[in-house]
Parts: C-alpha cells; sequence; structure tokens
C-alpha cells in the first residue's frame, strides 16, 4: 500500500527557488520557529519499519527525518504544533526545549503517531507531557484511539479533539 505523495517537484508546476529546504531550525516570523530536524533521541520511539522510501540503491527504511514541527512564543510560553509526530512526541518536546530553554510548554497539538503504540511507549509519552507540566493536549488524526483516551483520562478537560471548524484559543 503506498501512503506517500504520488507526483515529485519534476512533474508539477513549482520552481525549485519557490521551496526552501531547510534541516536546521528557521526563524520565520516574530515568535514564530520551524524546528528543522528533529533529533531522535528516546529508544522507545522508533519509526515503524513498514515506512519506507526509494533511493538510488532501491527501497530502504525511511526514517522520516524531513518532519519538523512548528513552535509559536505565546506571552504564557511556547505551543507546539506536530505534523503526524513521527519523531516522537517526547523527541519533540526534548527538540523544542533544547531550542527554547526555560520556555514553558503550554500546549502540543497535533498527530502523535501513537495508534499503533504499546503500553510502555504510551505510558511514557503520557508521563512526559505531565513532567513537562503540559497544559493543554489536543491529539489529532494519527494519535490512535487508546492513546487519546488514555491522554483524556489523565488531562481530563485539558485534553481535546477538536471537530472540523473549530477554533482553538491559547491566550
Amino acid at each position: 500500500m503506498e501512503a506517500g505523495i504520488p507526483w515529485n517537484f519534476n512533474s508539477v508546476a513549482i520552481k525549485n527557488n519557490d521551496i526552501v529546504y531547510n534541516t536546521k531550525p528557521n526563524l520565520i516570523g516574530a515568535g514564530v520557529l520551524i524546528s528543522g530536524e528533529i533529533p531522535r533521541i528516546t529508544d522507545f520511539e522508533p519509526v515503524p519499519a513498514c515506512f519506507i522510501t526509494e533511493s538510488s540503491t532501491g527501497m530502504i527504511h525511511d526514517r522520516i527525518i524531513d518532519e519538523q514541527m512548528l513552535i509559536i512564543r505565546g506571552e504564557e510560553g511556547i505551543y507546539l504544533f506536530l505534523g503526524c509526530g513521527h519523531p516522537g512526541v517526547v523527541n519533540c518536546l526534548l527538540y523544542a526545549a533544547e531550542l527554547l530553554p526555560g520556555e514553558k510548554v503550554m500546549a502540543v497539538v497535533g498527530g502523535m503517531h501513537l495508534e499503533a503504540a504499546e503500553t510502555p511507549r504510551l505510558e511514557q509519552t503520557v508521563q512526559t507531557l505531565i513532567d513537562f507540566g503540559v497544559t493543554k493536549v489536543i491529539p489529532l488524526h494519527c494519535a490512535g484511539e487508546s492513546a487519546v483516551n488514555k491522554m483524556k483520562k489523565v488531562f481530563v478537560e485539558s485534553c481535546f479533539t477538536p471537530l472540523v471548524g473549530d477554533m482553538i484559543e491559547f491566550e
């Protein structure tokens, strides 16, 4: 089953200079940061072996190193916006703390790629959210039902799953 983008930049009308490739953190506006590649530090947040990509030598394991997160600095702290969370929620939290030391993580929003997570990984993830003092957890598309249920039990009203059209106000 193929789940990737069915086209490449050469097959669409996008000029190479229309795209900015970055691997390092990049400040894109006042208080708005794109993380760049997120280091994989934890040993319990693996990239599933079923993720593959084509290379010049054939098909290889895709570690999805190019996934990034958006970090917005507010008056009360920072807000993390994950794509699918392939690097792992904990790796994202650790990297945000490295990029912006001393900042309180107010919210983590996005896919958390926990739908197939074993109980120990889920428990470590939730405990790390608690340890970081995260005040809002908003798990989206690929978080998985058991992860969402666990987070709702722990964070109660501070964990919610918005619907299309919902607006979320942080500050």
